[in-house]
């Protein structure tokens, strides 16, 4: 079959698979034979077995009789046959020819059977995964960075990009569903791989999208505010993350943020290993600027003095997990050091524009913690004035806006302008945001985001910086159901480029 797991359809599975993941059916009996494909997508063409996912927007139980009119015999499913409509459910039922299993999480149940499918790549991979508000990214690649300088074959996947093998490709959402995850550990692990690093977002862990997985070692970068368009509430949103722990394997270690970094100490992180035992990973800051931030990092397996290229304690807080992830699994403080110090830029995340001057960074913050971590990076930093541009996104949680507003009231000039408006009235986000700007912190509005930038460049002094927040590696940009060609690099550098040959920076 080749690499287990370009899985449209799915992969097979045998009567002894499906007894382990699913156990006996609830009506019929296993096929001698397994399955030889499986999908939960009622939009593809059938597969052997059928699995109903009760999501958000649509529950394809209602998908069940269609599927079973088109072929498919054996169904996963939350809701039992007598809940499903079609008479021809039952005519199958009572003729015994149908196959049903009742399961209490059918995205459970699905993200097991892919992980199984693909070979267990977890089982023979050292798999770790990474959540967090925000930093997720830039610990994923301090950590691989770690792991390679240690002569390890490492595989990721980021919000910004997936490496498996030696092939690295954009990626298109933050956390691939269990399918293509699979898919992508499997081949990474056929390709020669020994590890591979996961950026899990809230969603894939509340959507069981790395069920199945068997996690070497976790961490909780950070926890703030985002998605309470989707947890409804803050509470909510923290336990999901808190979750991660239940894929470690027993005695992983799990991370999770100090009460005191919490509220903007030096970085600390308890490390979780088992019912009742923890140890904790701290970072002391000795020297910082705008080339990077030099510390003395405590946790068990490294107690030394390392240089981290990258600005600011957020960043520090980013390489603290990755080192004490490494650490715990064995690897050397002389690897450690050298795989932080050599560790370039995360795209989109506090990332100098390449020019002299004006000097601009590029960064994805898009939240409120997101926003005050960077400020209070660079503030220090900066002899002159800190210039932020930012916006908020359409069709998401609107309670943050003014809280964004706040956060950024610490620069000294503000351009307000859109994100991603999507559906949204791009001015009526602005005015939002506005709402928390401090009445002291002056601001200019300008809903079209390239004619901000070049309003900023042309207020950005010599000792200045700017920083454009918000959508970091995005190329695009989605106004009113369209999405555009935008990467904030390229227009900043088209703009100081028009710019220098005499024009307004427009």
């Amino acid at each position: 079959m080749g690499p287990r797991g370009l899985m449209a359809a799915g992969a097979s599975l045998s009567a002894a698979d499906l007894l382990e993941l699913l156990g006996e059916p609830h009506v019929g009996s296993i096929p001698p034979a397994g399955i030889q494909s499986f999908n939960c997508d009622d939009r593809l063409s059938p597969a052997t077995l059928f699995i109903a996912i009760r999501g958000s927007h649509h529950d394809s139980s209602v998908s069940i009789a269609g599927r079973i009119d088109a072929g498919v015999r054996c169904i996963v499913a939350e809701r039992t046959p007598q809940q499903c409509d079609g008479t021809r459910v039952m005519e199958l039922q009572a003729s015994g020819e149908l196959v049903w299993w009742q399961v209490e999480d059918a995205r459970l149940a699905l993200a097991r059977m892919a992980h199984r499918a693909a070979g267990s790549p977890s089982c023979e991979l050292q798999v770790f995964g990474i959540t967090g508000t925000n930093g997720k990214s830039t610990t994923v690649k301090y950590l691989a960075r770690i792991l390679e300088e240690a002569g390890r074959e490492v595989g990721w996947s980021t919000t910004v990009e997936k490496r498996i093998g030696s092939s690295i490709v954009s990626s298109s959402m933050t956390t691939p569903g269990p399918f293509e995850l699979n898919d992508a550990m499997a081949r990474h692990q056929q390709a020669g791989g020994t590890d591979f690093v996961v950026e899990v977002s809230s969603h894939a862990i509340d959507q069981q999208r790395i069920g199945g997985v068997s996690l070497q070692g976790a961490a909780i970068t950070s926890l703030g505010r985002d998605h309470l368009d989707y947890h409804r509430t803050l509470e909510e949103y923290h336990r999901t993350k808190q979750k991660l722990r239940d894929f470690c394997r027993q005695d992983a270690p799990f991370l999770v943020p100090c009460g005191e970094w919490q509220q903007g100490q030096h970085p600390a992180f308890e490390i979780v290993t088992g019912e009742s035992r923890s140890e904790i990973a701290e970072a002391i800051p000795v020297t910082s600027s705008l080339a990077g931030i030099e510390a003395r990092i405590r946790t068990p397996g490294f107690d030394g003095v390392i240089r981290i290229p990258q600005p600011g304690l957020h960043n520090l807080s980013n390489a603290l997990v990755a080192v004490a992830l490494a650490a715990s699994a064995g690897i050397s403080e002389e690897d450690i050091r050298r795989g932080i110090e050599g560790s370039e830029t995360v795209s989109g995340r506090l990332q100098r524009v390449p020019v002299e001057s004006p000097s601009v960074y590029i960064d994805f913050a898009h939240t409120p913690d997101a926003l005050c971590a960077v400020i209070s990076a660079m503030r220090p930093l900066v002899a002159g004035k800190l210039l932020l541009l930012f916006g908020c996104g359409g069709d998401r949680d609107q309670g943050k806006r003014a809280e964004m507003g706040r956060e950024a009231s610490c620069a000294d000039h503000l351009f307000i302008t859109s994100d991603n408006p999507r559906g949204e009235d791009p001015v009526q986000i602005i005015e939002q945001i506005v709402q928390g700007v401090a009445t002291a912190t002056p601001y200019t509005v300008e809903a079209d985001r390239r004619t901000a930038m070049s309003l900023a460049l042309e207020m950005v002094g010599d000792d200045d910086v700017l920083i454009v927040a918000g959508k970091g590696h995005e190329q695009t940009q989605q106004i009113a159901g369209e999405t555009l060609p935008f990467d904030d690099m390229t227009v900043v550098e088209e703009l100081i480029c028009h710019q220098r040959e005499g024009g307004v920076a427009r």
